[in-house]
């Protein structure tokens, strides 16, 4: 640590401090959303910016896909012991909301591991008679009132509806 500033080792100090205060869900998201900066690779075999090399020595890079499930699975979803939701169609919402929203979908396993982590409480379980059970979430309900989640890619999707507006316009 010698190669480290006092203020640095405070101001990590500091940090720690913070991310301790926080939920277990808000430090996953804290950590899905660190950038990966990691330039300093062993023995120089990976380019210091191609982020895509670098990443492959860490098993799963926290990427837009999944910062953005785990974002859906926490506004859309919540934890309440009388219910139950079939896994297919909270999958086939999501699936749906990233079909809107323009980002690939996690598969579904990975899906069910984003379910895992962001919601330890939730159990899957299969309901129904035999031969006709579906798998569900049980203790797992759709929040009523949705919190939009923040997409920061918005903002770069309004150009390409005015533009449609106006090729529109010229037919007439």
């Amino acid at each position: 640590m010698n190669y480290l500033s006092e203020q640095q080792v405070d101001r990590i100090s500091n940090l720690v401090r913070e991310v301790e205060k926080l939920s277990d869900v808000e430090k996953l998201l804290l950590y899905l959303q660190l950038p990966c900066g990691r330039t300093e690779l062993p023995e120089g075999k990976y380019k210091p910016n191609g982020n895509k090399h670098g990443a492959d020595i860490f098993s799963k890079k926290p990427d837009q896909e999944t910062t953005q499930t785990y974002t859906w699975i926490l506004s859309h979803l919540e934890e309440d012991q009388n219910v139950s939701l079939p896994k297919q169609e909270v999958y086939d919402e999501y699936r749906a909301f990233c079909q809107a929203n323009r980002f690939e979908p996690l598969c579904v396993a990975d899906f069910g591991k984003a379910m895992k982590h962001a919601l330890p409480c939730i159990k899957p379980r299969r309901l129904g008679q035999r031969g006709n059970s579906r798998y569900c979430y049980s203790g797992l309900r759709k929040k009523y009132r949705i919190e939009p989640p923040s997409l920061p890619d918005m903002t770069e999707l309004k150009p390409a509806v005015a533009h449609n507006h106006n090729h529109h316009h010229h037919n007439h």
